[in-house]
């Protein structure tokens, strides 16, 4: 036996107050209702980001504490490594990862600001004429770093103050673009892969510092071996035993 299917065609061309009819109306009537999105908390965030899982920033959003939040460990870490100082060089790569992460949303927000001067200039010119308003809109001063800056932990801050001007503009632009549903939006992925890179290079720099520890605590675990127990290791191992 064929069994069929009530369709929403076969509704059309029904008789509407059959019992099948209204049976159907009812099973759509108990179909769930859409449900609000769910609403993270900027730590929240941070950790569905850092687990590649979808983000929607929002008005919320506060750049300069998020800086800090990502820095402020890893500044730890090294400050207490035996030399901090060691650490210029990788350090001056999370440096460089925070202020492109910066200067990308400065270009941003630039962007914003210029939309309506660029509308009225020729299509062929709009390139030059961005690059020229970016240049003169604010942009971020990249700090220089030194080995006590490592050894006291205070580069955190100076870069959190580097995109403090930046968290009120960027807050207000992620604001007026949020979408009701709780997806992201372009602006909000801009920003998400932007801060990205400064999880990379600060996961990297925590990651070698940590292998340092390790290392330090494994030697300092074991018992160093005289020469002469290493040859007597040698001759046991081939089958020669030797008396102390």
């Amino acid at each position: 036996m064929t069994v069929r299917h009530t369709t929403r065609r076969d509704i059309d061309h029904r008789d509407t107050s059959t019992p099948t009819h209204a049976a159907l109306r009812a099973r759509q009537r108990r179909w769930p209702a859409r449900t609000e999105p769910i609403i993270y908390d900027q730590t929240e965030q941070r950790a569905r980001r850092r687990n590649r899982l979808p983000v929607a920033l929002d008005g919320r959003f506060d750049l300069a504490v998020e800086v800090a939040a990502i820095l402020g460990p890893v500044a730890e870490v090294v400050a207490a490594e035996p030399s901090p100082g060691a650490y210029l060089a990788p350090a001056d790569e999370v440096i460089d990862a925070t202020f492109a992460a910066v200067s990308t949303l400065a270009d941003l927000l630039a962007d914003r600001g210029a939309r309506g001067q660029l509308d009225a200039v020729r299509p062929d010119d709009r390139g030059r004429a961005r690059r020229a308003l970016r240049a003169l809109a604010p942009r971020p001063n990249r700090p220089t770093l030194t080995r006590d800056d490592l050894a006291g932990g205070s580069w955190a801050a100076t870069l959190a103050d580097m995109a403090r001007p930046f968290a009120e503009p960027l807050a207000d632009y992620l604001g007026r673009v949020v979408s009701p549903d709780g997806e992201p939006s372009a602006v909000s992925d801009t920003v998400v892969e932007a801060l990205r890179g400064i999880d990379r290079a600060a996961l990297s720099l925590t990651r070698r510092a940590e292998r340092a520890a390790f290392y330090r605590r494994e030697c300092a675990t074991s018992t160093p071996r005289s020469e002469a127990d290493q040859h007597r290791e040698t001759l046991r191992e081939l089958g020669i035993e030797v008396e102390r």
